[in-house]
């Protein structure tokens, strides 16, 4: 899409493949919204060029992912939407990591952000959520640092956490 090859060149990258590479393509990407769901694709290949921040084989980030996402839902599961994971191919044949996901509506905190919405609550929000993460990094269903890492990088960006105005509940997105 036009969106994702702006995320591309703005990166400094020349194209995905170099951004796969570097380990810099660990996005899960929107690219259909049906009601009840958000469909968004985490595009993985097999082993060759995978860095350490990327895991192994696509069954093993699939598989971090959802773990990642129970171990979430013990300490925030009334922010997280529902979320299903799927391994599948690309049009091209290259495996996927499909993510069906509960649709929020509403903006995320980086939109409102940028609209000059932003509102004390949003910074009560997200200091409460930072603070969770104190107890999720002690849970021992989290094996490795790397999960750690990935739920850490994800919370600090306000592009993962939405704000929904009709039932004025925050949900987290991504992670």
């Amino acid at each position: 899409t036009k969106h994702h090859m702006e995320k591309i060149q703005q990166s400094g990258l020349r194209n995905e493949e170099e951004r796969f590479l570097t380990g810099k393509g660990a996005q899960s990407l929107v690219y259909e919204y049906t009601d009840p769901v958000t469909h968004k694709q985490l595009v993985r290949k097999e082993m060759r060029g995978i860095s350490n921040l990327d895991g192994g084989t696509i069954e093993q980030v699939a598989s971090d992912k959802k773990k990642v996402y129970e171990c979430l839902k013990k300490y925030i599961g009334e922010y997280l939407p529902e979320t299903h994971y799927i391994i599948s191919k690309n049009a091209a044949g290259f495996p996927k990591i499909q993510i069906i996901q509960e649709k929020i509506n509403g903006k995320t905190l980086k939109e409102k952000s940028n609209d000059n919405e932003w509102e004390p609550e949003d910074d009560e929000f997200r200091a409460m959520i930072m603070q969770s993460l104190a107890d999720v990094f002690k849970d021992k269903s989290l094996e490795s640092n790397l999960q750690a890492y990935r739920i850490n990088e994800a919370f600090a960006n306000p592009e993962n956490t939405m704000y929904d105005p009709i039932t004025k509940k925050y949900w987290v997105v991504d992670w």
